[in-house]
């Protein structure tokens, strides 16, 4: 009788632990089944955010209003299957963001908070509440920036003497409004940077002067206007992107001595001899290599032309030099866009900062630039010689000469430089 007894208490045991043990497997299998739910559920609201963040920061870029920028973002949530209007879905659209977020207050950053609930299946047997996920995007919209913002001449180097230097006997005159800076830090005990000979130096039009190290004037400098400030913080350019020179006809090295048109392509150098007579149709022009040390070269005599051009000077090619006595018009384009898409309106020569040979500008009053020069590892020479010399162009160089014998004038013109494109990121 007793075991028979036993018997049944044994067997309402484990009558009682399979209970629990169906139990807890059920459990497990509900917050298996609606974790998963939950888990695909935050992965499709997160890439919501992403995109809705994105969406808005390109229309930060094209200079929509805020609730534009609302109604956009509403609409690319809808398309991806978070309809605001719904119960089940909190979207929070904050431009510019909010604080505690590190971008508060920033315009340039958009921040998305989005929040969406799901129907449980089985886990309201183990949990009470709504199953629900939050999550949050910052999309960020750079505006189109120059590389350095009001610079008509930019010396870049950090350290070295005589960054930046105007010497020889012209009368130097830059408006427009443009910035004269040199980065380096160099001290007057090594020539710093500044003024030699009996050149005159005038920045109008509010524009300044300004080192990161010391000016100095030497010989029998001439008028300097207005007073240059020393020891100011140094200056960080914007990198631009690298043309694209892909898809474009491979020459070889070129040389002319008489009326030439050529089309956009990759050279190993441009050549011209005192006659020739070259004028260069709208594009791109890549060059990859050199002969006698310079990529592109035009001597006293000949004759230049383009206009809508850009030149890039690859990492393996040489550099520039336009020789006195050479008439050379070169404009840059208003409007183009290389192989990959990218806008170059406004640049005209540009050199691969791995590239540190020199650009020598030498004009005549027969000789025109226009457009922004960005040699960031190259000593760039601006040379005038007899007559009033006109450059409508922006110098971002790694040092910089300003020389010669003739009146030379620098406008400095936003309008016709070189801008970044506007681009799209989500903010780290």
């Amino acid at each position: 009788m007793i075991g028979k007894i036993l018997k049944n208490r044994e067997h309402g045991q484990i009558t009682i632990l399979m209970v629990f043990a169906i139990i807890a497997l059920f459990g497990a299998a509900a917050l298996a089944i609606d974790g998963g739910r939950l888990y695909f559920q935050r992965r499709a609201a997160q890439s919501t955010a992403d995109d809705i963040a994105m969406t808005g920061a390109l229309a930060i870029t094209k200079g929509y209003s805020g609730s534009q920028i609302d109604t956009i973002s509403l609409e690319r949530a809808r398309q991806n299957g978070f309809d605001d209007s719904s119960d089940d879905v909190d979207l929070q659209i904050l431009w510019p963001p909010v604080a505690p977020n590190p971008y508060a207050g920033d315009s340039s950053f958009i921040q998305v908070i989005l929040t969406s609930r799901i129907p449980m299946a089985f886990a309201q047997f183990v949990f009470q509440g709504p199953l629900e996920v939050t999550v949050e995007a910052v999309g960020h919209a750079r505006l189109p920036t120059e590389i350095l913002p009001g610079a008509s001449i930019h010396a870049g180097n950090p350290s070295t003497c005589m960054a930046l230097e105007f010497s020889g006997n012209p009368n130097i005159m830059i408006s427009g409004g443009g910035d004269v800076h040199s980065n380096s830090t160099a001290g007057c005990a090594c020539g710093g940077s500044g003024i030699r000979g009996d050149a005159t130096l005038h920045v109008l039009d509010g524009g300044g002067i300004s080192l990161s190290g010391c000016w100095k004037e030497a010989g029998v400098a001439g008028e300097v206007s207005p007073e240059p400030d020393e020891y100011v913080p140094q200056k960080e350019l914007n990198e631009p992107p690298v043309p694209d020179c892909s898809g474009l006809p491979i020459n070889g090295a070129m040389s002319f001595n008489g009326v030439e048109t050529i089309s956009p392509g990759i050279y190993q150098s441009i050549k011209l001899t005192a006659g020739a007579d070259v004028t260069l149709d709208p594009g791109l022009y890549c060059l990859d290599g050199s002969d006698g040390g310079w990529s592109l070269e035009t001597k006293g005599g000949s004759r230049l032309y383009g206009d809508g051009v850009i030149f890039y000077l690859m990492d393996s090619a040489g550099g520039w030099k336009s020789a006195g006595g050479s008439e050379v018009y070169l404009y840059a384009p208003t409007d183009f866009r290389d192989a990959s898409e990218q806008q170059w309106a406004g640049m005209l020569i540009y050199v691969h900062s791995d590239n540190t040979n020199d650009v020598i500008l030498t004009g005549t009053s027969n000789s025109y630039f226009e457009g922004t020069i960005y040699a960031p590892g190259s000593h760039c020479d601006i040379e005038g010689n007899g007559g009033a010399i006109a450059f409508k162009t922006q110098f971002l160089c790694d040092s910089v000469r300003v020389n010669g014998t003739g009146d030379l004038q620098l406008f400095y013109d936003p309008g016709r430089y070189y801008y970044i494109p506007p681009a799209v990121d989500l903010a780290k």
